[in-house]
């Protein structure tokens, strides 16, 4: 890594790179403060008193919480040297990670650092920090300990798979919003159909939810095709033969003879006499359960069938992540803006992927039939009827 920052790669770009490998922090904070030092060695070691004045600016953006890369990107248009953009920028990882916490300090962190033992994922303990704001080198000191415990604790899960594409720091803020998707137990094929309807690109797709593989499809297919035959099946494996046996089987005395065998074409009696020998046996099970099956097909097809199919079966998915409701209690704890914190704030995110359109409002409300002839998804809408300006009751709880 060390010789990529030599070749003028990024150190951004190395820090991703670092980080997708699974490198551990305190060699990815090594290669990076070396890096810095190199560039601060190239550019001086020390600032006039005008560049010091200058870099004071930028510097209190940093203290502010402002990016570290916005902060860079307002320095290059506001043209300032590179040599205050370098040492700005070297002074917001530099030396803060070596010094210990005071008393103070450690004590705020030990609060964090209970949060991480018992589990909280890591982006969650660094949200609540910036929310509660806690200055940079406390969160810099929890994270940097917790990096190590975690890659140690979850080798099988953490480490990136030899194919998976890397990605930009944009494509990384659009690939988070679906990892919490998962995180709230969202399934699998929910994520990746909501992804494929905001248009996210493939890349971004396989790096989240990794490479679609449907090897059943063919399975399935070729058992079909071969439950369609009328005859039995005859498994002739000389391999499960034993060589005594295979010497007195009819394989070893027409390899003896190799004699030639002439193609045989049967008349068609022929064919139906090999049907009658060979037909399969129909038994009262098997007829009694092709019976059910075209009755269940009958059902299928009495159905209300209210919406698009594709869209039902992904709400019903989605439904899963509020398997402690009642559709009932749902639609009531909506409607009453959930004051008693029933539902996790991060699933309250997904919720307004569950509301149904206007148009689907109305086949709901039109149709006048039985609960039975309706499918999970319409009737978890119909539940929804009675709640009156249900999008803007669903924006309140998200705030």
């Amino acid at each position: 890594y060390r010789r990529m920052l030599n070749m003028g790669v990024p150190a951004d770009a190395v820090m991703h790179k670092m980080t997708t490998e699974g490198a551990d922090a305190k060699i990815v904070t090594a290669v990076l403060n070396a890096g810095e030092i190199e560039l601060n060695e190239k550019n001086g070691d020390e600032l006039t008193e005008a560049e010091e004045e200058t870099a004071s600016t930028y510097r209190r953006m940093l203290k502010m919480r402002v990016p570290p890369e916005a902060v860079r990107h307002k320095m290059a248009s506001e043209n300032v040297d590179e040599k205050i953009i370098n040492a700005v920028l070297s002074g917001t990882t530099k030396n803060e990670d070596d010094a210990g916490l005071s008393n103070e300090e450690e004590i705020i962190a030990a609060k964090y650092r209970r949060m991480l033992k018992m589990a909280v994922p890591l982006e969650a303990v660094k949200h609540k920090m910036a929310q509660d704001q806690v200055e940079m080198r406390i969160i810099s000191a929890v994270t940097n300990e917790a990096t190590p415990d975690k890659k140690a604790g979850n080798t099988s899960t953490k480490m990136p798979a030899l194919d998976a594409p890397t990605l930009s720091a944009e494509e990384e803020k659009t690939a988070t919003t679906y990892r919490n998707m998962l995180k709230v137990c969202i399934p699998k094929e929910a994520v990746r159909h909501k992804m494929k309807q905001d248009g996210i690109s493939f890349k971004i797709v396989e790096a989240v939810l990794g490479k679609e593989n449907s090897p059943a499809l063919q399975s399935s297919n070729e058992t079909a095709k071969s439950t369609n035959s009328k005859t039995m099946k005859l498994h002739w494996t000389v391999s499960t033969l034993a060589p005594e046996l295979l010497k007195q089987s009819i394989f070893a005395k027409t390899e003896q003879k190799k004699r030639k065998l002439f193609t045989i074409n049967p008349e068609e009696s022929d064919i139906k006499k090999l049907e009658e020998l060979f037909q399969k046996k129909t038994t009262a099970k098997s007829s009694a359960a092709k019976a059910g099956k075209s009755e269940n097909n009958k059902i299928g097809s009495e159905m209300a069938k209210l919406l698009d199919i594709t869209r039902a079966n992904n709400i019903a998915i989605s439904l899963n992540a509020f398997s402690n409701f009642s559709f009932r209690s749902l639609a009531e704890t909506i409607n009453d803006l959930d004051p008693d914190d029933k539902i996790d704030s991060e699933k309250v995110q997904f919720i307004p992927n569950l509301l149904p359109t206007a148009k689907e409002m109305m086949a709901i409300k039109k149709f006048t039939g039985e609960d039975d002839k309706l499918i999970t998804a319409e009737l978890f809408f119909r539940q929804l009827i009675p709640i009156k300006r249900i999008e803007d009751k669903v924006k309140v709880m998200q705030t």
